[in-house]
């Protein structure tokens, strides 16, 4: 996931078929799962950048307000 943040886009391709020879880290196929994973995945990649974002914010008002 530290990757997606340098791109423009990204491309998300899931499996929906059967085979033995392939290994699947849920240990089963299926499509609609694991397309809710990724996304909730990067939801909490973007919420996790968006806290930092707003904690660097507030410390630069701070610094240039001192009021």
């Amino acid at each position: 996931m530290s990757n997606i943040k340098d791109v423009d886009g990204i491309y998300h391709v899931v499996r929906a078929f059967e085979d033995e020879e392939i290994t699947h880290t849920e240990n089963s196929v299926d499509p609609i799962r694991d397309m809710e994973i990724i996304n909730t995945e990067l939801v909490l990649k973007d919420l996790e950048y968006i806290d930092n974002r707003l904690e660097d914010l507030d410390k630069l008002i701070k610094r240039n307000n001192p009021k």
